[in-house]
Parts: C-alpha cells; structure tokens; sequence
C-alpha cells in the first residue's frame, strides 16, 4: 500500500510538473515568435516548440563525488532545475569565454529555470542560439532524480531555418530535412561533440 501511495503522488507530481513546465515554454515561445516575427497563427511554429516528450532517469547516491564520477546517459544539447546541483557545460570551440573544451559547473540558483537550447533550436535560429553541451552527475549523498521535459517536432516533420531568420541573415547555415532522418543518423552514430549537426550543415 506505501509503495501505491508513493508511486500515484510521483505520478501526479511529474504531470503536474509537466503542466507548468509546458506554461512556461509557451510564455517563452511568445517573446522568440516575436523576435523572428513569425505569425501567431502560424501552425508549424507551436509544433516545433510545443510537442512534449517526457523522460525519467534516478541517479543513486555517491558517498565520494569527482569529475570521474558522472552517472546519466552522457553528453547532450535540454532544460534542468533543482537544489542538488551537478549540471556541467560544456564550452564549445567558437565561444568568447572560458577554456575550450571544459566542463564549467552550473550552480543551482534558488527559483531559476535553466534551458539549454537544443540542436534543432540551434538550426531553426540559423545558428543564433547555440545548443549547450551537458551532462549531469551527482554531487552529494542525496539520490538525484532527474525529470527532462524535451520539446521536439514530429518525426515527419521537416526542419529548416526559418524563414524569416534566413531573410534577415541574408544565407542558410542549414538545409531542409526530414526529422526522424536526423534523429536515425543522431542515435546510429558515435557521439562526438556536436558533430550531429554536421548531418545539417550545408
């Protein structure tokens, strides 16, 4: 019966979890359509920031935590928020800051939303926004539970720049392909950095 009652309010915490997860995203939808001028009434736009995919991974407790020690399913370009702490950046080549190449720790600040733009984010922006390489390892003795909440189209979708960002940019950094294209070269290949995207650069 304690195992029920444990399992039913996990439950209902991540769907609640979810609900305002996907508030907020759409509030952060409003200020990036505005941007790049996309229309309201513009149905590709929701589908490409809206869909939702939710994932569970519960990460025990280390009693001695170093740079060894990171647990998950490795590197990758999403959104994290807790108290624990234990998300690393990593610093791409082209950045103005920082060594190239290291993980920089992210301390966990009180209230705050993180989002990590992600590669698909990074192709429809034409390379405005950068996705972030992350992963995330446990710290403490406390057992870590993380819940990502992605945002991606459908498979059948095709992905390009926008339009209206390449109109402003004046050239594609990006070609058109289809999404489950991608996403079968993304999970067939070794992962190396970022060179996913390379499978859309032109």
């Amino acid at each position: 019966m304690r195992l029920k009652l444990s399992f039913t309010f996990e439950v209902s915490t991540v769907e609640s979890s979810k609900k305002r997860a996907l508030k907020k995203l759409e509030s952060l939808r409003k200020p990036v359509s505005a941007v790049y001028s996309v229309e309201r009434n513009n149905t590709q736009t929701p589908r490409y920031l809206l869909r939702s995919m939710s994932k569970k991974n519960k990460k025990p407790p280390l009693a001695v935590s170093n740079q060894s020690s990171v647990i998950g399913t490795g590197r990758k370009p999403g959104a994290r928020i807790d108290g624990i702490g234990g998300l690393y950046v990593n610093i791409p080549e082209d950045a103005d800051i920082g060594n190239k190449g290291e993980w920089v720790e992210i301390p966990p600040i009180p209230g705050a939303l993180v989002i990590n733009v992600g590669d698909l984010l990074q192709i429809l922006s034409n390379g405005k926004y950068k996705s972030a390489e992350h992963r995330v390892r446990t710290t403490s003795t406390k057992s870590r539970v993380s819940i990502p909440i992605f945002t991606i189209p459908k498979p059948t979708e095709k992905i390009a720049p926008l339009p209206q960002v390449v109109e402003k940019d004046g050239i594609a950094l990006y070609r058109e392909f289809v999404l489950a294209d991608y996403m079968n070269n993304f999970f067939t290949n070794p992962h190396d950095g970022k060179k996913s995207l390379d499978f859309a650069r032109i």
